[in-house]
């Protein structure tokens, strides 16, 4: 997904919670700004269905801010992420680059606590914990894991909630706990048939 303001200011994002993944952005801009959104499916030749939905125009707000700084620190640890971890293939790591990626990871947990977006923190948790799952932090993926599962102002996000607990019980395994690694996996598949998705 990607979002250009036509001021060259641009934003992309790889969503990969599965069917039913939910994505929310506040647009702010001056009357009549037009926003360009392109949504292509992840593979070359695939298909996807998707839903746009644009609330009423209503003056910003401070939250409104603090959700946009949340998300451009999302988008830019994911994109940092996954350029250095790859889950299941080598890759070259830059120390520097992973760092950055914790750092903004965390800017999007304290701007999504700031401004009450229980969504926008939940997907943060999700993309620090799979950071430290990728470089082997088990024990730290988990509690991230956990945390995003425990955000309570969030309804109906399915497929993130699936997704952060396929980490947990990923990292469980990891660390040889595998009766925790399968109540992951059982939570992870009741919210897997939540959003229709197949595990």
């Amino acid at each position: 997904m990607r979002f250009d303001d036509g001021d060259g200011h641009s934003l992309a994002l790889q969503i990969e919670a599965g069917k039913l993944a939910r994505l929310e952005l506040p647009l702010v801009g001056a009357p009549g700004r037009q926003w360009l959104v392109t949504v292509l499916p992840r593979r070359a030749g695939g298909s996807a269905d998707y839903d746009v939905a644009l609330s009423a125009v209503r003056p910003a707000t401070a939250a409104d801010s603090a959700r946009i700084a949340a998300f451009i620190a999302y988008a830019d640890a994911e994109r940092l992420r996954r350029a250095n971890i790859r889950e299941g293939a080598l890759v070259a790591r830059d120390a520097a680059a992973i760092e950055k990626a914790r750092a903004q990871y965390q800017v999007a947990v304290d701007q999504g606590t700031s401004a009450n977006d229980g969504c926008g923190l939940r997907r943060a948790r999700i993309g620090l914990s799979r950071l430290d799952v990728g470089l082997g932090n088990y024990a730290q993926g988990r509690e991230e894991a956990r945390a995003a599962l425990a955000v309570a102002n969030c309804e109906g996000d399915f497929a993130e909630q699936a997704q952060a607990a396929k980490t947990d019980a990923m990292a469980a395994a990891y660390e040889g706990d595998f009766a925790a690694s399968v109540e992951a996996h059982e939570t992870a598949l009741a919210a897997y048939r939540k959003s229709g998705d197949r595990f």
